[in-house]
């Protein structure tokens, strides 16, 4: 959405590279369960949460929905991906290949408007877990669907503005040219930039 195919590229390639680390990440702490800091040990078990009701915007649908998703199914999850109304095209690619790599049931997908989707899929009480990117208020109507709120846990990327902050003794020269470039990449909605 609003990309050119370099750009459409780099997002794919930097989503590879997030899901690659995130195996790493996971082998290594599933070998390393029993850590010890200053004479104090601890032992680290991880296990699933249970249903994951995963949002992915529009703008960036690879790179900010599967900084989400992977980790999920890492740890045992199950997934409900609602798809993007724009940019939804995107998901259609990876619906076969977790068909292949997944028993049925783990990752699956919803789509249409998300005032009408939304309420009867959360008011089942049976999502356990909501990623979201997007407003506020949209997410505090999407949490209020849910019959049990107290007990939904959340992980929310919420209002990005795009800031840049320049110091006093930057070069103003690249910094120029670096504001300039996020704000005219991805039409100017890079939350990563």
């Amino acid at each position: 959405i609003c990309k050119n195919d370099a750009d459409a590229a780099k997002e794919f390639d930097r989503t590879m590279e997030y899901i690659a680390a995130s195996v790493a990440s996971a082998r290594q702490s599933a070998k390393d369960g029993h850590l010890c800091t200053d004479g104090v040990h601890a032992e680290v078990r991880r296990s699933p949460v249970g249903v994951m009701m995963n949002f992915g915007p529009l703008n960036y649908p690879f790179n900010e929905t599967y900084a989400t998703l992977i980790p999920a199914l890492l740890m045992g999850n199950c997934a409900v991906m609602k798809i993007p109304n724009t940019g939804g095209l995107a998901h259609f690619l990876t619906m076969d290949a977790y068909a292949e790599c997944f028993p049925p049931g783990v990752v699956n997908f919803v789509s249409g408007r998300g005032r009408d989707t939304m309420p009867p899929v959360m008011g089942t009480g049976k999502v356990d877990l909501l990623a979201f990117v997007g407003s506020s208020k949209t997410a505090d109507q999407v949490v209020r669907y849910h019959p049990q709120p107290h007990r939904l846990r959340t992980l929310l990327s919420l209002d990005g503005k795009n800031l840049g902050i320049v110091l006093p003794d930057a070069d103003l020269d690249l910094a120029t040219r670096e504001c300039l470039v996020g704000s005219t990449s991805y039409n100017g909605q890079r939350c990563t930039a």
